[in-house]
C-alpha cells in the first residue's frame, strides 16, 4: 500500500489551468498546482490511500453514498480521466448533501475492518482505525469551505 489519499480546493481559474496541465501529461506540474497554489485539506490523511479506496466502495454499498465526479464538465473530466487519481469532485451543495449522508454513517472498526478484509489478501496490522481515519478524512472535506464555482478534489495516488 503505497497509495496516498489527499483533497484540495480549486478555484475556477485553477481548475482550468490543472485540466491544461494534465491534458499536456505535466504530472510534476499539476501535482505542484496542487500543493502550492490550491488550498488543501486539513489535517492531511495520515494512513495509505487504499483505505479511502476502500471507504467509497462500503460507503456506497451500505449506506448508498457516492462522491459525484462532475465529468460532465470538459476541464473535470479531463482531470478525472488523467493519471493523477481523482475519486470525486464536490461542489459546495454536493459537500452539504455528503456531509448529511454522512452523518448517519457509524460503522464500527469491526465492520470497517471486515469489509477492508474482504477486499485485500494482505492486510494491515489494524484496519479498523485507518478506515476510520478515512471516513473522518471524508467527513473534514465536506466541512470545507468551498465558495459558488470551486471544487473540491478527493484524490487517491
Amino acid at each position: 500500500m503505497s497509495q496516498i489519499a489527499n483533497a484540495f480546493v480549486l478555484t475556477p481559474p485553477q481548475l482550468d489551468q490543472l485540466s491544461d496541465l494534465v491534458s499536456g501529461r505535466r504530472w510534476d506540474d499539476a501535482w505542484e498546482l496542487l500543493t502550492d497554489e490550491a488550498r488543501p485539506v486539513k489535517p492531511g490523511f495520515d494512513y495509505a490511500g487504499d483505505m479511502l479506496s476502500i471507504l467509497l466502495p462500503f460507503l456506497h454499498e451500505a449506506h448508498g453514498l457516492t462522491l459525484p465526479s462532475h465529468d460532465d464538465v470538459p476541464a473535470i473530466r479531463a482531470i478525472f480521466e488523467s493519471e493523477l487519481g481523482m475519486v470525486g469532485c464536490l461542489t459546495a451543495e454536493d459537500a452539504q448533501a455528503l456531509a448529511t449522508g454522512l452523518s448517519k454513517v457509524h460503522p464500527s472498526e469491526d465492520e470497517l475492518a471486515r469489509y477492508f478484509e474482504s477486499f485485500e489478501e494482505e492486510t494491515p496490522e489494524q484496519p479498523g482505525p485507518a478506515m476510520h481515519a478515512a471516513l473522518e478524512f471524508l467527513r473534514r472535506c465536506t466541512q470545507q469551505p468551498i465558495a459558488p464555482g470551486e471544487r473540491l478534489l478527493l484524490f487517491v495516488a
